[in-house]
């Protein structure tokens, strides 16, 4: 039985190595203005920019892969606290804006995941949207 517990432990922190904290900066809410900017965010043939503008809206592109088109897609944003709530421009579906989410600071830069992806304050960095060109 102490060799299974160890085991659990190992695992737990081999997952635990490979999740962003959401307190990589300062332990603050974002503001909008920290979070306008390109952001993007890609892994495993899928890839996505979302462009936050001082203005409050937000032009999402999802990159086209393997004889894909791109498509882009606009509506607002805004900031409650920690989270970032996006709207889709007027006669686009719910599901062409990016999933409620999270703004925290990932390698001390304004970042943002989707809030559903968020377990005990970590998400793994392949959910993470970030400052374009940074990886």
């Amino acid at each position: 039985m102490p060799t299974l517990s160890r085991a659990m432990v190992v695992l737990m922190l081999a997952v635990a190595a490979g999740c962003a904290s959401l307190t990589d900066g300062p332990d603050r809410p974002r503001t909008a203005p920290e979070l306008v900017g390109t952001y993007e965010f890609g892994r495993a043939g899928f890839a996505e920019t979302v462009e936050l503008h001082a203005d409050g809206s937000y032009t999402r592109t999802l990159l086209g892969h393997l004889g894909q088109d791109s498509a882009s897609f606009d509506g607002t944003w805004r900031v409650e606290g920690n989270r970032i709530l996006f709207t889709p421009g007027a006669g686009l579906p719910s599901s062409s804006a990016p999933e409620p989410s999270e703004a925290f600071f990932y390698r001390h830069k304004p970042a943002f995941a989707p809030q559903r992806l968020i377990k005990f304050g970590r998400v793994d960095d392949w959910f993470v949207y970030v400052p374009q060109a940074s990886r």
